[in-house]
Order: structure tokens, then C-alpha cells, then sequence
């Protein structure tokens, strides 16, 4: 058995699918299939029940899953514990897409000030996905959400850089009132992060339970592009508070507040463990992130 063939079943169980796993590791579903049968056949047993669509993992199969992320995750650990820095060192970072407009410019400056022979190996994906590739040994450190009143499990290394408050806004020119109530809010179409936002889904949930449901009129990532929409008069949006009021458009737009719905997220930078050769370059990421979110 070799750590390529761990890895594969890894990204099949927390992707759901073989074509999950394949866009994850950046191979063909025939390539993840030839690792899986190679492992089975390592083991001597089975680890997906093929006969369920999607496959699932036999009892078997989620055991070695298990074995198998410790073993990753030792084996990075051990890799980079004995390492020596060296130049032009790489650093995996993951980043959520709800944070990255925000911290990539400060990350990128911390390195080239505090590691300047570093480089930066950047991905991006929601924060479960990202998690799950610090476990597999693909990421060295991600930044990513999680709920404000759920903090990471116990045997993940992290560390909280802040807090994100996001506020619904409009255009002035959409003359709204000052504060609203969340089930008004339902009657306008929003300028939205796609699918696999924690706010977005955390709004329509509320919706929800209020007998309402979200109306998308643009759903696309980077805040820059929501905001001009919004000024635009396309739909009114949620954004992060910090940057409305840093916006060029900001004597444009308008925050309404809205007392029932005040959603905050917290944000955490994992890392992959203890990893001494990376110290300097985790360091700058952590200054940079907290430097943006103003820790509490």
C-alpha cells in the first residue's frame, strides 16, 4: 500500500463520490478506482459497497479511512518536523471563498515582508472541504469559517484570528428604510455568494421558518463585483460590514439594519499539526489575518 492510494480513499468517503475525490485530487475517475482496487487489494477486503449508488464504505472501508487520516496527517507531520526551511519553500493555504478578497493582498504582503524567499501555493473551496484537505495532508493551513458558538474539533490545531459580521446593504438610490424586518427582506432579490456560503445558507434558513424563501438575482464570489451590482440597483446583498465601509462605493450604498438577523462567523486558521520549517510563513499568514479582522 502507499500514501497515493490512502489518499484516494480519503477524498472518496468526504467527497461522497468518485467524481468528488477525482476533482479533488486532480485525477481521473479511472485513476481513483485503479488506487482504491489496490488498496482493497493490499488489505484483503472491501471497501465500498459498489452495489450502492453512490458506493459507500463497508464497515471496513470506514476503519481504514480512519487509519488512513492518521496516517497522513503523521506522515505530513513527520515531514515537515525533520525538514529544514529552504528557499523558495512553499506554503499550501487554503482559504475560504468568503474570506478571500479580504486577506489576500495582507497575506501575500506579510510574506514577502517576513519570508521573503517563501511562496504561496493558494486554494480555495468552502471551509468543510478545506478542513478535510488539511486532514488528508494537502494543505499546510487554511483559514476558513466556522459558527460563532462551535469552535474546531479538539484534534485540530487552531487558532481564532476573528470575527466576521456581515450586514445586509442596498443602493441609496433604492430609497429603503433604515431597519427592516428580516421577512420583509424576502420581497427584494439579492446579489448572493453562490451555493456553499455559510451566510447564504444560514439566510435561507431564516427565510425559511419565516414561510419566505431567497430570491437570487446575481450569485456570484468576490465582494468588489456584489457591491458595484448592488450600487448598479440590481438586488441588495450581504456583505461584510468591514467592507461596505471601505467600498469606493460607500457614499453609495446603504447598511439597514435588521435587529431579528445579525449573522457573525467566526474565523479560525488551522494548521496541518506542529510544523517547525513553516513556523515563519504560519506566523505572517496569522499576523495577517488578524490584522484584518481585529481580534478580539
Amino acid at each position: 500500500m502507499n500514501i497515493d492510494d490512502m489518499r484516494a480513499l480519503v477524498a472518496v468517503v468526504e467527497g461522497g463520490t468518485l467524481a468528488q475525490a477525482a476533482a479533488r485530487l486532480h485525477l481521473t475517475q479511472p485513476a481513483i478506482t485503479r488506487r482504491l482496487q489496490r488498496l482493497e487489494e493490499s488489505l484483503g477486503v472491501t471497501l465500498l459497497d459498489r452495489d450502492q449508488k453512490p458506493a459507500r464504505p463497508t464497515e471496513q472501508g470506514r476503519s481504514a479511512y480512519r487509519a488512513c487520516v492518521d496516517i497522513l496527517r503523521a506522515t505530513e507531520d513527520l515531514r515537515r518536523a525533520v525538514g529544514r526551511p529552504s528557499a523558495g519553500q512553499v506554503l499550501r493555504l487554503g482559504v475560504t471563498p468568503g474570506v478571500m478578497d479580504a486577506v489576500l493582498r495582507p497575506v501575500f504582503d506579510g510574506l514577502a515582508r517576513d519570508v521573503p524567499d517563501g511562496r504561496l501555493d493558494l486554494r480555495t473551496g468552502p471551509s468543510i472541504d478545506l478542513r478535510a484537505a488539511l486532514r488528508g495532508g494537502e494543505l499546510d493551513a487554511a483559514i476558513v469559517f466556522l459558527r460563532e458558538e462551535k469552535g474546531p474539533d479538539p484534534r485540530e490545531t487552531a487558532i481564532r484570528v476573528g470575527m466576521e459580521e456581515v450586514s445586509v446593504v442596498a443602493a441609496r438610490s433604492a430609497g429603503l428604510p433604515e431597519r427592516m424586518e428580516l421577512e420583509d427582506l424576502a420581497d427584494h432579490p439579492f446579489v448572493i455568494n453562490p451555493d456553499g456560503c455559510g451566510f447564504r445558507t444560514g439566510l435561507e434558513h431564516r427565510f425559511l421558518r419565516c414561510g419566505k424563501s431567497l430570491t437570487v438575482a446575481a450569485s456570484v464570489w468576490g465582494i468588489p463585483q456584489q457591491l458595484q451590482l448592488i450600487v448598479d440597483g440590481v438586488g441588495i446583498g450581504l456583505v461584510p460590514r468591514r467592507m461596505v465601509r471601505a467600498s469606493m462605493e460607500s457614499d453609495r450604498l446603504q447598511i439597514i439594519e435588521v435587529p431579528d438577523f445579525t449573522p457573525r462567523l467566526a474565523v479560525w486558521m488551522m494548521t496541518a499539526g506542529h510544523l517547525p520549517a513553516l513556523a515563519p510563513a504560519l506566523e505572517a499568514v496569522r499576523r495577517a489575518a488578524e490584522q484584518v479582522f481585529e481580534t478580539e
